[in-house]
Order: structure tokens, then C-alpha cells, then sequence
């Protein structure tokens, strides 16, 4: 079996070689493309929700709001082919999808994407990720996870407390997942604003009070 992944920001394509996921970690061989050459599936790419993220957080640094960065899952060289091939290896993320700083408070937080309509499973999220939110907020770090409905086009930014709560709860044989009337009613709706494809800080600035920019 034969993936392709085409890595945009790096501008570099990644074919993972190997058996599915679940039996031995596949190798990857890299080579470097331009964006000309990526598909027009992944030229169109806006629409996704990390896609909205990152034009977002690119909005936020231009305007000097905010500086949150994706965190990249890394990549292990194993082996040089030539010139720009390599064969490698995914090594675990053991962190979120992003962090960085606003106004002077440390920033994380997990975006995740479901088709389900009527609920948000927790098993899209992975234990190392609660964990760190968890540490994250024990720290205090503003700390959530931004959940998309895709039935409903709309995204969500819900409280890691609350997140984490649910998942605690799930382990003690509760619910696996969160029902989208929950996550209306303890999270809040991102909508665009500003610039940005989805206004988070406009949620971090109503939840966190953090209405005053900070002393310089």
C-alpha cells in the first residue's frame, strides 16, 4: 500500500511505504515539489479546518495580535538516497496541534474535525493530547480544543476543563462522546472576524476576560 502526503508548508512530498496503521510504523521517502506541482484537491485545500487555522494565525501575526504556530509532527531521517530523497520515519507527536503566546498568557490548544452530527466522539482525540492539555491549564495556559461539525459547518471552541472532564468521566464508564447540545451549551461558536477565517481570540478574550491589552 502506497499513501502520498503532500506536506505544503514544508513543500515537500511524503509517500509512506509500508503495512496500515496498527502493524509496523511505515517508512517515508521525501522528495521536495513545488507548490505548482500539488494536486488541485490539496491546492483547494481552504475549506478544511487546519487550513482555516493557519490562514487564521498567519492573520493574527500580520496584524501583530498573536503568535500561535502549528506544531509539525517531526520527521526522523533513516536514510540519504540522492539529491533531495530520503527515507524516514513519523516519530510521536507528544504534544497539540498548536501553541504560542497572546497577550502575555501561553496559548495550546487540539483541533479536531468530525462528520458526526449529533455528537463529538472523544476517541478523536488521543490520551497524550488530554494530557498535556491538562498540564497546559495545571500551568495556566489558555488551553481548549476547537471542535468542527462538519454537518453543521460550524466550529466550536470548547474549555480543555470541560474536555477533560468528559474524557475522566468516559474512563470511569460514562459516555465516549459529547453530544452536540453539550458542546453548544459549554462551548462557544467561533464565527470570522477581523481578518481571520475563525476568531478564536475574539472567544480567548470573552471566556479569559482578556480584554486590556497587557503593560508594556
Amino acid at each position: 500500500m502506497i499513501q502520498s502526503v503532500e506536506l505544503e508548508r514544508l513543500g515537500v512530498r511524503v509517500s509512506i511505504m509500508g503495512k496500515p496503521l496498527g502493524q509496523r510504523q511505515p517508512s517515508i521517502a521525501v522528495n521536495r515539489i513545488t507548490k505548482s506541482q500539488l494536486p488541485a484537491s490539496h491546492a483547494n485545500r481552504g475549506q478544511s479546518l487546519e487550513q482555516a487555522i493557519n490562514i487564521t494565525n498567519q492573520a493574527y501575526r500580520g496584524k501583530g495580535l498573536a503568535l500561535i504556530n502549528k506544531v509539525s509532527t517531526p520527521i526522523k531521517k533513516i536514510r540519504d538516497y540522492n539529491g533531495n530523497m530520503f527515507l524516514a520515519v513519523w516519530e510521536r507527536k507528544s504534544s497539540v496541534d498548536y501553541q504560542g503566546a497572546y497577550r502575555g498568557r501561553s496559548v495550546v490548544f487540539e483541533a479536531k474535525s468530525t462528520k458526526e452530527a449529533t455528537r463529538f466522539p472523544l476517541d478523536n482525540l488521543a490520551e497524550h493530547q488530554i494530557e498535556y492539555l491538562r498540564a497546559a491549564e495545571q500551568q495556566g495556559a489558555i488551553a481548549f480544543v476547537l471542535v468542527e461539525f462538519v454537518a453543521h459547518a460550524v466550529t466550536y471552541l470548547l474549555p480543555a476543563l470541560y474536555v477533560i472532564e468528559c474524557w475522566d468521566r468516559s474512563l470511569q464508564g460514562e459516555r465516549k462522546s459529547i453530544p452536540h447540545e453539550a458542546v453548544q451549551t459549554f462551548g462557544t461558536r467561533v464565527h470570522s472576524g477581523r481578518g481571520a477565517a475563525l476568531d478564536y481570540l475574539a472567544v480567548i478574550d470573552k471566556l479569559w476576560h482578556i480584554n486590556e491589552p497587557r503593560e508594556r
